[in-house]
């Protein structure tokens, strides 16, 4: 009769083990189906975004100009944001400094500078897109002035 209980024990614990196995199994194929789903998407916008991207630099010469003027001020940055490293990275082995402050307060201006330019050309490039954003935040901003009244023309 033992033998019999154990053995029953077995199976049902095998049984249960093998359902929740399944389980897991279908839980995991559905979120790597989802997730492959979702990348496929993602990599189908980005497919997307670079050949209009690309379109959009074979027809134009003015957006040749902005990509080399974002890509020349990302690189200006970028240096920037080296030389501020490297003055912190002195200032924690120096100490604080007049001289160390001031070359930093220094080159943070031109870093602010050049991603700003970049953000204003990014901008300049989504022309249409831009100025309807600029329009309702305008818009926004005179029906909160007006009491919640339409827009009034000026």
């Amino acid at each position: 009769m033992e033998t019999f209980a154990a053995d029953l024990r077995a199976i049902v614990i095998g049984v249960i083990s093998s359902v929740i196995a399944t389980i897991i199994t279908v839980l995991v194929y559905r979120y790597w189906a989802r997730w492959t789903i979702k990348s496929m998407k993602r990599r189908l916008e980005y497919a997307e975004a670079h050949k209009a991207q690309l379109d959009d630099l074979a027809k134009s010469d003015r957006s040749i100009l902005l990509a080399g003027f974002v890509a020349l001020f990302l690189l200006l940055g970028l240096i920037g944001m080296a030389v501020i490293v490297s003055i912190l990275l002195l200032l924690k082995e120096d100490g604080l400094s007049p001289e160390r402050l001031l070359s930093l307060a220094i080159w943070i201006v031109p870093v602010l500078a050049s991603f700003g330019v970049v953000v204003l050309f990014e901008q300049i490039r989504e022309y249409p897109q831009t100025i309807q954003k600029i329009d309702r935040k305008i818009s926004e901003i005179r029906r909160k002035l007006t009491g919640g009244r339409p827009d009034e023309p000026h």
